[in-house]
């Protein structure tokens, strides 16, 4: 708190120093001082029928945020459209109930299963104990831990079967991301950076992404900005009904320095 003040440059009431002083080394005690504290002022800021929304910065932990909401009366369970922007792992694996998942994952879904498999519920091993092996150097970092299905010879003909120049791959990324066939006549299904075919909104700046694998901009990863979408569209739509979808403005991960793998 003190850190957040001296950054901010703001000033705590007296009254809330004199509460919290006497269970400053009570972690329950000071959440809930908290809960309360902030449920009087969202109260106080309804009742004055001057403010007409409230907006919690939940800083990762969202239990508390949840709690004062279903004590205003503003938490509704509802049913989701698409519960997580990702398929759900059968409820026998031990990630079965994993909801929340670095930005990160999208680009290899099942090799970030195994890799992250001995983590701490995240974000708590990213931002918690520093022994958390997700502080650590990932030895384990299996960049193509996928199932394909595909044989070596299929993956010739789709990925080529031999490089004439940079620019034979830079075609196969095109292909890849148009869905036109390459100079073999076949379709380039299967990728070494992702083990799913592209998703829905890749199409929406699908245009963008061929024109830069075409000059030598190698995409691995991309994403659309999205603005205040709903949450039921069927592209980009994710959560509960009456809900909305942000994205970060347009981002594209690439790989560069191309001789280096010659």
């Amino acid at each position: 708190m003190r850190n957040i003040v001296r950054l901010a440059k703001l000033t705590i009431p007296k009254e809330i120093l004199t509460c919290i002083e006497p269970i400053k080394h009570n972690d329950e005690a000071i959440r809930k001082f908290g809960v309360e504290t902030c449920l009087d002022l969202c109260r106080t800021l309804l009742n004055s029928t001057k403010v007409h929304g409230l907006h919690f910065y939940t800083l990762n932990r969202e239990f508390a945020t949840i709690e004062i909401l279903k004590k205003l009366g503003l938490w509704l369970e509802d049913h989701s459209l698409r519960e997580l922007p990702w398929k759900k792992i059968s409820n026998s694996h031990v990630r079965s109930n994993e909801n929340v998942r670095p930005i990160f994952w999208g680009i290899r879904p099942k090799s970030y299963v195994h890799r992250t498999s001995a983590w701490n519920e995240f974000p708590n091993g990213r931002w918690g104990l520093s022994s958390a092996p997700s502080f650590g150097m990932l030895t384990d970092y299996h960049l193509f831990y996928m199932k394909i299905d595909a044989t070596h010879d299929e993956l010739l003909d789709e990925w080529g079967r031999e490089l004439t120049c940079e620019k034979d791959v830079w075609r196969m990324f095109a292909c890849y991301i148009s869905g036109e066939k390459n100079c073999a006549e076949k379709f380039v299904r299967h990728f070494p950076w992702t083990d799913e075919e592209i998703s829905p909104e890749t199409k929406l700046i699908q245009d963008h992404l061929i024109e830069y694998n075409r000059k030598g901009i190698l995409t691995i990863n991309s994403q659309p900005a999205i603005n205040g979408l709903a949450s039921s569209d069927p592209i980009v739509g994710w959560g509960v009904t009456n809900g909305y979808v942000y994205q970060k403005v347009n981002f594209v991960e690439k790989i560069c320095f191309l001789r280096n793998f010659f």
